[in-house]
């Protein structure tokens, strides 16, 4: 809500200053879709693509369009001006949206310790459960599509495990809501998802080595970039590279 006050937007100016100073060629720039509409965004993008002879590709991409996760990101790219590429498409919808079922057909089962780490406890399903906090639907449906996996996904109540922050106050959670949601485990518990099954969820691959615990490693995965939408536009920058060589490899 702070827009380009937030300290978190020095990121995104940070990265504005190496792209000019060392002539990037293609820019990839990804963030939450309302940087579509943020005008400090939009405005040193402008200047950027100016300065460098460039034009802006953005869209927002919708994650569940193609796999059982919402992910819903903005993704800008600049290209050089004179390169004919059209606006990054759309990821290829499949109808009906895919939903849980479709890649678990029943949940892994872990080692006792890791299963009483991902436990909620009395605290923590209490607040799920309370209108005060929310409505959203904390309970995983299978015929669903997995609501997005955030930051702060396994520690809403916690510190968060990569030090960015304390515990939310009680003030926020009941202003914003708590974002977050169990499954029901083999035992009949409510439980959070190992960190194997978030990252499958980001289409990251889980055979990644994670640097926690399994539940403190939730917090990278809530961060990432979907690799499956990063391909996307990665594919679509390597067709216009390869038609641009093409044509230069033919005029000259």
């Amino acid at each position: 809500m702070k827009g380009e006050w937030d300290q978190r937007a020095d990121v995104f100016k940070n990265v504005m200053k190496p792209a000019w100073a060392q002539q990037a060629d293609g820019p990839l720039l990804e963030c939450v879709p309302a940087a579509l509409q943020a005008k400090y965004v939009q405005n040193e993008l402008q200047k950027l693509s100016w300065s460098m002879n460039m034009e802006i590709k953005q869209r927002i991409l919708h994650l569940h369009a193609v796999w059982p996760c919402r992910r819903s990101r903005w993704w800008a790219l600049l290209i050089p001006s004179g390169c004919q590429m059209h606006d990054i498409s759309n990821l290829p919808g499949a109808s009906p949206y895919p939903s849980l079922e479709y890649i678990f057909a029943r949940w892994p089962v872990w080692p006792d310790e890791v299963e009483r780490e991902l436990q909620l406890d009395e605290e923590e399903l209490n607040m799920f459960h309370s209108k005060f906090y929310g409505n959203d639907i904390r309970h995983l449906r299978m015929n669903q599509a997995a609501p997005c996996i955030l930051h702060s996904y396994g520690s809403v109540l916690r510190e968060c495990p990569c030090g960015c922050r304390g515990k939310f106050s009680m003030w926020r959670l009941q202003r914003v809501g708590i974002r977050g949601f169990y499954f029901m485990g083999n035992s009949s518990k409510e439980w959070f998802l190992h960190v194997m099954e978030a990252a499958y969820l980001c289409t990251i691959l889980p055979s990644t080595r994670f640097p926690h615990v399994p539940r403190d490693s939730l917090c990278p995965t809530g961060q990432c970039a979907a690799p499956m939408q990063a391909l996307w536009i990665a594919t679509s920058w390597t067709i216009l590279c390869k038609t641009f060589m093409d044509l230069h490899n033919k005029h000259c």
